[in-house]
């Protein structure tokens, strides 16, 4: 199976290549982060989630919500579901980063 460093870029890759929806910008702009780059990230619904476990069950951290808002905005939400931030692609991507600092 490879390590989990090898597991973690092979699931990217999946999804760089078969999400659907906006889920899929969203994992593309993710992917540009080394520090995003580092969880293992998985669509649930229409969320780009990413945890530190490679196998189910995944620990859930900050997330993007990535349909469902007008006007190409998306949101950035925290593991416990509260709204961390609303705006565009770059800001959601600020917010979960700084969540995850925390």
């Amino acid at each position: 199976m490879g390590t989990n460093d090898d597991v973690i870029a092979r699931q990217w890759e999946f999804l760089l290549e078969r999400a659907h929806g906006r889920v899929r910008a969203v994992a593309e702009r993710a992917a540009k982060e080394p520090e995003l780059r580092r969880f293992y990230p998985f669509q649930s619904l229409n969320f780009l989630r990413f945890s530190r476990k490679v196998s189910y069950p995944f620990d859930m951290l900050p997330y993007i919500a990535a349909e469902g808002l007008d006007n190409g905005r998306y949101e950035a939400r925290s593991a416990d579901n509260r709204k961390l931030c609303e705006g565009t692609l770059d800001d959601v991507i600020v917010a979960v980063l700084r969540a995850l600092r925390e």
